[in-house]
């Protein structure tokens, strides 16, 4: 969830999560279980930590819950120097679908601990992405996408019949509400709003843009670096075309959150965002709740491209007490937490058996898209995380950093694709020539 974070990541320990390692053991033999939680929103925090307290009542476990505040990014250095250092503390951690290349080797094979028919529950496209050399090191709790959310009663107002299909009808639709609604009288209008920090975040969107328009996947299934592309290079100008015209000068540091904040308020016609705000955005609390739909994201020439941001939960290789830890999984992942999950928040499950299930695909914003579960969309795409391997964090910051440069004027698309090609070049296993 370049999730945002690009989405929602959960550690939790059985030991206590601020204590030393003897009190840690102390506090495991009195029954304690700790949660730590980066959930990206309130509901998602709440949600998560009720599940993990109804468990520990079960169990007959304390549960702490903790929620910390980080990038995905931070959060995957912070996993992993916890993991290299062997601590037993935490024993579970939600995991990006990106980072399966590279924890892969500090985390529990559930194929040992989990049943066929356990796996075989959940869609296998989804297994597929948790599986690194046969070993299944999570499974697949939570599954997001890339969505358009946009204003329908603006789009009525001034005419326009149905949402965009393509960048351009985007850039079109968005510049002229933006006019009329700051003719209105609301200054603080913006056309569209997206994640622009330079973060895994960016890397999602800016990989939209060039997918979409035929340029290339930074790091191609082969190794080969592809970011100097023609039309890699002119999605970058677009996109840098739309800040301070139809998108807030501030959109180069807007995480998810930022970008729903100004959502809230009433202040964007269009919003690039993930599944996981949908409940919160068409909660009643909300004043726009009932003027709000969602949609694919626009296409370009060559194709329409949408982000796949899957969490996983693992187990560590490290935990005393992996037979609790794996219990706590099946908690998380059951098809009664998967359905309130789908059904106070609109998040979309991934066991097949409630993909299949109209009254729980109803609740998320696929159905809207399709009028069914809309497994078959199409257009998902994976980062370049399988090719990357464990160099993969490596490569989505430094192509992070070089098209927030782009976007921050700071330097023309064409040099710091070029310059970002060879630093690229430089990291072991990748092959510096460009397709």
């Amino acid at each position: 969830m370049a999730r945002p974070a690009a989405g929602v990541v959960i550690v939790a320990a059985i030991c206590a999560f601020f204590s030393s390692c003897s009190d840690r053991l102390g506090a495991a033999s009195r029954g304690e279980f700790s949660v730590r939680t980066l959930a990206t929103g309130s509901s998602d925090f709440a949600f998560e930590r009720r599940v993990f307290e109804n468990f520990g009542r079960r169990q007959g476990l304390h549960v702490q819950t903790y929620q910390a505040f980080s990038t995905i990014n931070e959060h995957l250095e912070e996993d992993l120097e916890s993991l290299r250092e062997k601590s037993p503390d935490p024993d579970i951690y939600e995991i990006d679908v990106i980072w399966p290349g590279i924890l892969a080797g500090y985390l529990v094979d559930l194929r040992q601990w989990l049943s066929a028919d356990e796996i075989a529950a959940f869609a296998p496209e989804l297994i597929r992405s948790f599986t690194v050399g046969g070993k299944l090191i999570a499974l697949p709790f939570t599954y997001d996408r890339a969505l358009l959310y946009y204003r329908s009663d603006l789009l009525r107002k001034y005419g326009f019949h149905g949402p965009p299909r393509t960048w351009d009808e985007l850039d079109s639709m968005a510049g002229v509400i933006q006019r009329g609604e700051r003719k209105a009288g609301n200054r603080d209008f913006w056309g569209y709003v997206w994640q622009g920090s330079a973060s895994e975040a960016l890397v999602c969107n800016a990989l939209e843009w060039q997918v979409s328009e035929g340029g290339g996947q930074i790091i191609e299934p082969d190794g080969r670096i592809n970011v100097c592309s023609p039309a890699g290079i002119r999605s970058l100008e677009r996109a840098a075309s739309w800040v301070g015209r139809i998108s807030p000068p501030g959109v180069v540091a807007y995480t998810e959150e930022d970008c729903v904040n100004v959502w809230l308020a009433g202040n964007a016609a269009f919003m690039r965002n993930w599944v996981y705000p949908y409940g919160a955005i068409r909660s009643p609390s909300s004043a726009i709740h009932d003027k709000v739909e969602v949609t694919q994201l626009p296409a370009g020439e060559y194709r329409r491209a949408t982000t796949n941001g899957t969490m996983g939960i693992g187990v560590s290789l490290y935990s005393r007490n992996i037979p609790r830890a794996v219990a706590a999984l099946r908690e998380l992942t059951n098809e009664s937490t998967q359905r309130d999950r789908a059904v106070q928040l609109g998040q979309i499950p991934t066991r097949t058996s409630l993909l299949r299930d109209a009254s729980v695909m109803s609740a998320t914003p696929l159905y809207e898209l399709t009028g069914n579960h809309g497994w078959e969309l199409a257009d998902s795409i994976d980062r370049p995380s399988t090719a990357a391997g464990p160099r993969y964090a490596q490569i989505s910051k430094a192509y992070s950093s070089a098209v927030q440069s782009v976007l921050m004027r700071q330097t023309s698309a064409a040099s710091a694709m070029q310059r970002l090609q060879s630093e690229l070049g430089r990291i072991p296993g990748l092959q510096g020539r460009a397709r």
